[in-house]
């Protein structure tokens, strides 16, 4: 379907712009809470129609040097990511905050099935869907994209999951962007 097509393009376009590193980041100063609500607002008709409640309580009003755009695409990515895993009545939870080293974590968790231990190491490839029978039209990129963004931060895009108890995905970004 061309629409899916149309994604896949753009989502591989995306990650070559990232990775070239042809466009610099846009970095200064912003609001964590705001971005984090920016990312939220982009998937909020989705959450709503699949009966799913995401709560940004745990997201402190905390400050950092980002570039505004690529995170909350980051941040985005990770809730649709959680959205596909999510059952209706489940809960995706954000959070956010500073450790003492000043750099920022930021955290998405679903309560969906979890990840078997031998996806783990891998669901930050391109194109790598762990469930393959639960194929919802991702383009397999969206996780790729999240990790290039964390890495062009100088930072890192991880995930804990244990089967049956949902995936926590996280971006840590360092105190200091790259210069």
């Amino acid at each position: 379907d061309t629409e899916r097509m149309d994604i896949l393009i753009s989502e591989m376009l995306e990650l070559s712009r990232i990775e070239s590193g042809v466009e610099p980041l846009n970095i200064e100063v912003q609001s964590v809470r705001r971005i984090v609500q920016l990312a939220i607002n982009q998937i909020t008709p989705q959450a709503v129609n699949s009966g799913i409640d995401i709560d940004d309580s745990g997201v402190g009003d905390v400050s950092h040097e980002v570039d505004e755009l690529r995170i909350t695409e980051a941040i985005t990515n990770l809730l649709s990511n959680a959205l596909k895993a999510s059952t209706e009545g489940s809960k995706i939870t954000v959070t956010a905050w500073k450790e003492s080293d000043g750099s920022l974590i930021l955290s998405v968790r679903d309560e969906g099935e979890g990840i078997e231990a031998s996806d783990l190491a891998h669901v930050f490839e391109r194109f790598y869907k762990a469930d393959q029978s639960r194929s919802s039209g991702g383009s397999g990129l969206g996780l790729a994209i999240v990790r290039h963004i964390a890495e062009a931060h100088g930072g890192s895009a991880t995930v804990i999951s244990v089967p049956g108890e949902g995936a926590e995905f996280r971006i840590s970004l360092p105190s200091e962007p790259p210069a």
